[in-house]
């Protein structure tokens, strides 16, 4: 399995910056499909337009403008690029300051970020980067301390205390995501006010109510491809579309091929 180095993405590379020993980069996405590998540094993902596909050995994610992606170092994973101009930028953290940032003993794994927090922290990082002004080194500094405060009120990727609504709401959506689950529908059967329930799912799902139940239905349907053992219409009614041609139509514009190009070109996946 192929290591990048510092700096290295898989792409056009356009502006790149280095300041107190953090590297960020800014990428075009070109490849349709990149083998699993792994980076030499922790580091951020940021899609500043189009889209990714990134999956790891837990998960596949879908990834549109706006998302904010964790990976420590060493983190297997590879990405699909749906047709479409993509470009994002990373924030890279060698190791060395990774020990002085992680107050609480060391964030593993890969993550979709979305606290507000977080997120303002790593747009300002992006504009500090993209103006480039003589103390645009100390700014970064400050917000890269931020960050990691932030991702560790509670310690990021520990589980603290979640309200009891969770994982029944967990438990709803991961065995019924073929049906039509509305905010309304999902809020009487688990007792929550719609609007209490829009704000905090975000805080305990790392996605929108929308998004997480798209990414259950990508799941399981690229699941259902690579078998080749199912129909186009019997992968359609398991994942809760009207038709095989409704679900030809999402699944291109989700990873920009049909269903059998995706099998040809990615059969592994």
């Amino acid at each position: 399995m192929k290591q990048l180095e510092t700096g290295r993405f898989y792409g056009n590379t356009f502006n790149k910056l280095t300041t107190e020993g953090i590297t960020i980069t800014e990428t075009e996405y070109t490849h349709e499909w990149v083998d699993w590998h792994y980076h030499e540094n922790a580091y951020f993902t940021y899609i500043l337009h189009g889209s990714l596909i990134e999956g790891s050995r837990k998960e596949k994610n879908i990834c549109g403008a706006g998302t904010l992606l964790y990976h420590n170092c060493q983190e297997p994973h590879y990405n699909i690029k749906p047709a479409g101009y993509s470009r994002g930028f990373h924030i890279e953290i060698p190791n060395d300051r990774l020990r002085g940032l992680e107050l609480s003993g060391g964030i593993e794994g890969k993550y979709c970020v979305n606290d507000p927090q977080i997120l303002k922290g790593i747009r300002k990082i992006y504009s500090e980067f993209r103006n480039n002004h003589a103390d645009t080194g100390q700014a970064i500094e400050e917000c890269i301390v931020d960050v990691f405060g932030f991702l560790q009120q509670p310690p990021f990727g520990s589980t603290p205390s979640k309200p009891s609504w969770v994982p029944v709401l967990n438990n709803i959506l991961s065995s019924r995501f073929h049906e039509r689950l509305t905010l309304q529908r999902l809020s009487a059967e688990i007792g929550i006010h719609p609007v209490h329930l829009s704000r905090d799912f975000k805080k305990h799902f790392n996605s929108t109510l929308s998004g997480y139940i798209r990414k259950l239905k990508l799941q399981h349907a690229l699941k259902f491809i690579s078998s080749g053992r199912y129909s186009y219409t019997h992968i359609a009614h398991e994942c809760g579309f009207a038709d095989q041609s409704h679900f030809l139509r999402w699944f291109k514009a989700a990873t920009g091929l049909n269903p059998s190009a995706y099998k040809t070109k990615f059969p592994k996946c």
